[in-house]
């Protein structure tokens, strides 16, 4: 996946939250759980629980400082 394609996915993904959130008036945290239950259940799905975990595991050890957006 080259750089522009991620930035375009990523932006994608950042207006699909944004809608649900804004229709559902869901607040931030309540939605993350739903989005993080829905992402685990679907790798889980396709065989990559495994390397999910890992993913989230790394991700959550991680100090993003100052780093602008994270993708």
């Amino acid at each position: 996946m080259d750089d522009k394609l991620l930035l375009d996915v990523s932006r994608d993904i950042d207006n699909i939250i944004s809608m649900v959130g804004t229709k559902y008036e869901i607040d931030a945290l309540s939605l993350s759980s739903i989005i993080l239950a829905r992402l685990m259940w679907i790798n889980r799905e396709v065989g990559y629980e495994s390397d999910f975990r890992k993913l989230l595991a790394a991700v959550s050890t991680d100090k993003f400082g100052d780093r602008g957006t994270v993708q």
